[in-house]
């Protein structure tokens, strides 16, 4: 089985989730009993709000890792490499997802390069040999786990993200207990621009709609003593209106 060049589908003004490491794993509590996993939280979080994500593993995680890779894919979440040097990103990507390929059965091509700095000349190279490049352009700053400073970091950094844009987390016990406010957050900034997105598709149409006509609108601003004309003032009239100012132009004036 052989998964598509880029398993994770990012419509327009969508954040994208990347994990990176090993999710962790919480002991058993006095009585020997197990709580829920960060992991299952995680993904009950996900499925719930039908967010984008991936799970990216380094070499060395990957065997330990082979059980939860297994569920990742069964319930339908990417999974990739996790770039850990510099020197030969290629064949470190080779050499997993061959190891990918013993575990699951299929190629991976998807790789993160989190946290290093990678040249021109080797994104290349790993475009060339197959590989599709994921870099989180959202790394928010983790260093106080504290659940109020990692999701404030988060907030942060989505509040001004790019239409398309990775967020990098941590499969951790605190990452699931904010996930899902950094879900809603993302869910209401994605409503957001589809009802400006709306609004703008609507205000173009008009537009053209008037440009057609010999109609002109304006607004005047009475408190700012300011007017906006529409482009069809110029077409008709065939000079430029006063904008600002008007109380005292219009006194002794001949137009506007």
């Amino acid at each position: 089985i052989e998964v598509p060049a880029d398993p994770v589908v990012v419509p327009p003004r969508t954040t994208a989730l990347l994990f990176t490491g090993l999710p962790e794993v919480l002991p058993a509590d006095e009585n020997g009993n197990l709580p829920t996993q960060p992991l299952s939280s995680l993904l009950s979080v996900l499925e719930g709000n039908t967010m984008p994500a991936a799970f990216f593993l380094k070499q060395e995680e990957l065997l330990p890792g082979a059980e939860t890779l297994r569920e990742l894919v069964s319930r339908g979440f990417s999974v990739g490499i996790l770039l850990s040097a510099t020197e030969d990103p290629v064949a470190e990507a080779q050499v997993c997802s061959q190891l990918y390929a013993q575990l699951l059965h299929q190629r991976v091509r998807l790789v993160c390069s989190a946290g290093l700095d990678l040249t021109e000349e080797q994104k290349t190279a790993l475009a060339e040999a197959g590989f599709v490049l994921w870099s989180p352009s959202l790394d928010p700053d983790t260093g106080d786990l504290s659940s109020g400073k990692l999701l404030s970091a988060a907030q942060k950094a989505l509040r001004n993200a790019p239409e398309q844009s990775a967020l990098r987390l941590y499969p951790t016990d605190l990452t699931a207990e904010i996930l899902p406010v950094i879900c809603s957050y993302l869910l209401d900034i994605q409503d957001l621009h589809r009802e400006d997105t709306i609004l703008m598709e609507k205000l173009q149409r008009y537009e053209m709609i008037l440009a057609q006509t010999e109609n002109v609108l304006f607004e005047w601003n009475v408190a700012e003593d300011e007017i906006e004309f529409s482009g069809t003032w110029e077409k008709i009239f065939g000079f430029v209106p006063l904008h600002k100012q008007l109380r005292s132009q219009l006194v002794g004036g001949t137009h506007l």
